[in-house]
């Protein structure tokens, strides 16, 4: 069975841009399609994770 939510391997040297914007540590990275992606670093117990998961699947 395919899983809903890949789980996508983000390697070290990703990192292209630093977003200051903010209180969560986050950077914009490029993978394979050539498409900018903004990494977001998940705090734990906060609820943000899913929070922003489930905000960009009503769009």
């Amino acid at each position: 069975m395919k899983e809903p939510f890949p789980i996508i391997d983000i390697p070290p040297d990703a990192p292209e841009a630093d977003e200051d914007l903010g209180t969560k540590e986050k950077f914009w990275y490029r993978r394979h399609d050539n498409v900018n992606y903004l990494y977001k670093k998940t705090r734990q117990n906060t609820g943000e994770d899913w929070s922003e998961k489930i905000a960009s699947e009503l769009l």
